[in-house]
């Protein structure tokens, strides 16, 4: 187990005596009858750092908080679930809390001329007002409860919610730029990867031109780092440029995805290229060999990245943040072993595959923390999130897929796939809760909700798991869970493309396609290529890994009908097409077989 490397601090009187979020640090709180000053930060945020450096360094803010409150520090992205609850807008997040978690007030970024008066403030209000205050963090949590309470199964799925999402997608997008928005930019991963899936299963050259628009400008650019690897964050401006100099991994694993879906879509080198080159990023610089794991980003608006590439070269890089974390991890996996067989990089099918071991390892021995270094589960990060067993799930799935050898991957996916219904899913009203229920919560942590980012993450591995194996009964939770959506995904911004994705999914009858190759065969990822171009929504693929040389082929089967093998990326598309009508002539006519028509392919 690893301690962490926490910024707190109990012993100097020259700092503010930050305690962790732990139930002995508001039993100070109450015993003291003094209210909570609770600091959310992120060790890329900028403004995190400067309000450190500054704000929290002055010797009257000090003096003042640790006289009159209990300060509290927690990190974004070691305690997601207290973030989520408690977030006042952005980071660093600073919330004034009563000393049983009820948030009092919030606000983001001051200076210590603004973080004084609203101390005082606080301070003479929690002593005049309690009573009233606590009535309103009272109110507070059974209002929460009530939005909990409304996330709830109902109506059948259609394809008219994927094109209502699609219409409201395509009205965020900026003409002008590319994107989405106006400013700050962001790369929008989950939105890229929604429309690259709209142009493969609609052939509308709307979805195209905001596809490459977007991927074109990214690129050239300020959001990608032009003399090194790798995207930042944000730009501040809408043209793509001023860039926000951190690089997070969540973006990263999502535009190596995108931009390979976009090269076999579109065809353009330079998508290939980037793509290889996030890759890069990603296992030479994010990749932590002894933690085995996904370093969760590197930098924070850091002036290295301003630097011409001639003094670059001699300069020393922002070391990358030190934790790898769990949820991440397991995605990173999922999209390491996939594009390792798109782009023909073994390496990365390797990496990917160690940082899924570990993890599984870790969830096997009951130790799967959010956030883990070299030492093992950083015990001061969260335990039992929907987000980290979901992410495994799907890792585990995508392994049985793009590690053919990996026989127990399946198994372990069953297992987790059970544990995560009993322990998170609403059996009353369906969804997913984000976290397990706990006896000794505190505040907002009481209530269980139900976010749809990570309801998404549960509901496409228990699809992938239905595709694999058959069993219906993941197929209807995953049903009830997005169905529970319907009117309030579009409360989620980004996820909502995801949601839409997952529903087109949902609603298609699987088109199984088993491809026999080699990761390092050109005509592998030829076939592979061809397969990322079908217009059907649902494909369920399959790898068996050949001896590299071997003559690599692919199977296609829809329900019942199998079409016999093809080498040529070229036949992928009447093969399914021939397979499709077979499939449904076979419905009414028993009697017919494929090979009535297939003399013509």
């Amino acid at each position: 187990m690893s301690l962490g490397q926490d910024t707190l601090n109990h012993d100097s009187f020259n700092t503010v005596h930050w305690l962790p979020w732990q139930e002995d640090s508001f039993k100070k709180a109450q015993a003291e009858d003094m209210p909570v000053l609770l600091s959310i930060h992120a060790v890329w945020c900028y403004w995190c750092h400067v309000m450190d450096d500054t704000t929290y360094q002055d010797s009257g803010i000090i003096e003042f908080i640790n006289s009159n409150f209990i300060p509290i520090r927690v990190d974004n992205d070691h305690q997601p679930d207290i973030n989520a609850r408690y977030n006042s807008g952005g980071w660093p997040s600073t919330v004034f809390l009563t000393p049983h978690g009820g948030s009092i007030a919030g606000v983001t970024y001051l200076p210590s001329d603004q973080l004084l008066p609203m101390l005082a403030e606080v301070q003479q209000a929690y002593n005049d007002q309690k009573s009233e205050i606590y009535d309103h963090c009272n109110n507070q949590i059974r209002e929460r409860q009530n939005e909990v309470a409304k996330v709830e199964a109902t109506s059948d799925l259609t394809p008219d919610l994927v094109d209502r999402i699609a219409r409201r997608v395509a009205g965020t997008y900026d003409p002008t730029f590319g994107g989405f928005g106006d400013n700050p930019k962001f790369p929008s991963a989950p939105i890229l990867r929604f429309l690259c899936h709209l142009f493969r299963t609609t052939g509308e050259p709307f979805y195209s031109l905001m596809l490459e628009k977007t991927l074109d400008n990214m690129i050239s650019h300020g959001i990608m780092d032009a003399f090194g690897s790798g995207f930042f964050r944000y730009t501040a401006g809408r043209d793509w440029t001023h860039a926000q100099h951190e690089k997070m991994l969540e973006d990263n694993i999502g535009l190596v995805q995108v931009y390979t879906e976009a090269y076999n879509l579109l065809g353009k080198e330079s998508y290939k290229n980037t793509a290889t080159a996030t890759l890069d990023y990603i296992v030479e610089v994010l990749f932590d060999a002894e933690a085995v794991g996904l370093r969760g980003s590197q930098g924070a608006h850091s002036d290295y990245f301003d630097l011409p590439s001639d003094i670059r070269e001699s300069q020393i890089p922002p070391p990358p943040d030190p934790f790898c974390y769990s949820h991440l991890g397991a995605s990173g996996a999922s999209i390491l072993m996939e594009t390792g067989w798109k782009l023909g990089r073994p390496d990365a099918i390797e990496t990917g595959i160690k940082i899924l071991t570990n993890l599984d390892k870790m969830a096997l021995a009951g130790n799967l923390r959010h956030a883990y270094d070299k030492n093992g589960p950083l015990i001061s990060s969260s335990d039992n999130l929907l987000a980290d067993w979901s992410s495994l799930m799907n890792a585990l799935i995508d392994s049985a897929i793009y590690n053919p050898s990996d026989k127990i991957a399946i198994i372990r996916a069953i297992s987790i796939a059970d544990h995560i219904i009993e322990t998170f899913f609403d059996n009353n009203k369906g969804a997913f809760y984000d976290t397990v229920r706990k006896s000794d919560a505190i505040g907002f942590l009481r209530v269980r909700e139900k976010p749809l980012p990570e309801n998404i993450t549960a509901s496409k591995g228990l699809l992938k798991l239905y595709n694999t194996i058959g069993d219906v009964k993941y197929l209807d939770i995953a049903r009830r869970t997005l169905s529970a959506f319907i009117d309030t995904n579009s409360n989620y911004g980004e996820h909502a493309a995801t949601y839409g994705l997952c529903i087109d999914i949902l609603i298609n009858k699987s088109i199984d396609i088993t491809v026999e190759g080699h990761p390092e065969d050109l005509n592998t990822q030829e076939l592979l290529r061809s397969i990322d171009q079908l217009p059907e929504a649902n494909i369920n693929l399959k790898l068996i890994l050949t001896a590299q040389g071997d003559t690599s082929q692919a199977h296609v089967c829809v329900g019942n009908v199998c079409i016999p093998p093809i080498s040529t990326p070229a036949d992928i598309k009447s093969a399914v097409e021939t397979a499709i009508n077979e499939s449904s002539a076979a419905s009414t006519d028993p009697f017919r077989t494929v090979l009535d028509d297939f003399a013509g392919l």
